[in-house]
């Protein structure tokens, strides 16, 4: 996953050029944004997927059950600047019921 990502990133950001005048302005990378990345996996592999997700992309949006997520924030948890907990109230509203924004940031 990382090798595909990197190099596609990579190459959109050296093909997305926009002059500007006489300057040139290079593409930027892009964040990688996952949908249950642990859905399928057992406790071992959520910790291990986590533990390499903060270095495939600058930034990494990912959605998350609850029960992945514990096992998950035992590895990632430093990395994470924000967290959202949302509440499904039907298949098309769902609405952020709680907002985590003192995690702790270790590089």
């Amino acid at each position: 996953l990382q090798s595909i990502w990197t190099k596609t990133n990579d190459y959109l950001a050296k093909e997305q050029k926009i002059q500007i005048g006489d300057k040139e302005m290079k593409g930027e990378s892009y964040p990688l944004i996952l949908d249950a990345p642990f859905s399928n996996a057992d406790e071992i592999h959520i910790k291990n997927i986590a533990r390499e997700l903060p270095g495939v992309a600058e930034q990494v949006i990912m959605f998350v059950m609850e029960k992945d997520w514990r096992y998950a924030k035992e590895v990632i948890e430093g990395k994470v600047a924000k967290s959202y907990v949302l509440e499904k109230h039907s298949d098309t509203y769902s609405e952020i019921i709680k907002e985590d924004t003192k995690c702790q940031i270790t590089e």
